[in-house]
């Protein structure tokens, strides 16, 4: 509707008035959404906005767990070791020791940072280990455990539980648990024979 000027004066209509001369105009959308509102004989109703739907994204496991057996001669190539007591029955230090092995059908190499406190041959053990692939992969596991002497003194036995703490290239993700089992048959810094299953998963 808009208003018209007569020779009486302003004759207002809305929603464009003529005021004193001058026009003043109501913008459409306000028009719209007025009438719109009156049309409904209520408030205008806005429609909430639609809910979407986001699919998940959990991520897959990195890698299956497989069991992984380790086997090698080690051979200590460093130590230090001392003895205290009234006889010399306690020795402490530690051992590296070095061997071939294969891991998951790899060749490679295997060393063993050693420490100990023994006393008569026996006692506590642990350190780290790490096995090398001939592509530059590396295992690295820590252990702990304890060894026992046997009775006339002449080996001693080996039991020791194992921890992934990581790895390189193939092992970059790797983690896991395990034990291994060993002998050595001459004095301490002598051959050891090792024999680890690891619980891996990379």
């Amino acid at each position: 509707m808009v208003g018209f000027v007569g020779r009486g004066g302003v004759w207002d209509s809305w929603p464009m008035h003529f005021v004193r001369g001058r026009a003043l105009v109501v913008p459409c959308a306000v028009v719209a959404l007025m009438v719109l509102a009156g049309c409904s004989g209520g408030a205008a109703v806005i429609a909430e906005p639609s809910t979407v739907s986001v699919p998940s994204m959990a991520l897959s496991p990195t890698g299956s767990v497989r069991s992984v057996r380790i086997d090698t001669s080690l051979t200590s190539i460093d130590k230090v070791i001392a003895k205290v007591g009234p006889q010399g029955e306690a020795v402490y230090g530690w051992n590296r020791l070095t061997g071939v092995t294969k891991l998951e059908g790899k060749s490679g190499t295997f060393e063993m940072l050693g420490n100990v406190h023994y006393v008569k041959g026996a006692g506590e053990l642990g350190g780290f280990l790490t096995v090398t692939t001939a592509n530059g992969s590396t295992l690295a596991m820590r252990f702990d455990g304890q060894a026992t002497a046997s009775a006339d003194g002449a080996s001693t036995s080996f039991d020791s539980g194992i921890t992934v703490i990581g790895g390189t290239k193939d092992y970059v993700n790797a983690s896991g648990t395990g034990h291994w089992a060993g002998s050595r048959s001459a004095e301490l810094g002598g051959a050891v024979q090792f024999h680890a299953i690891v619980q891996l998963s990379s």
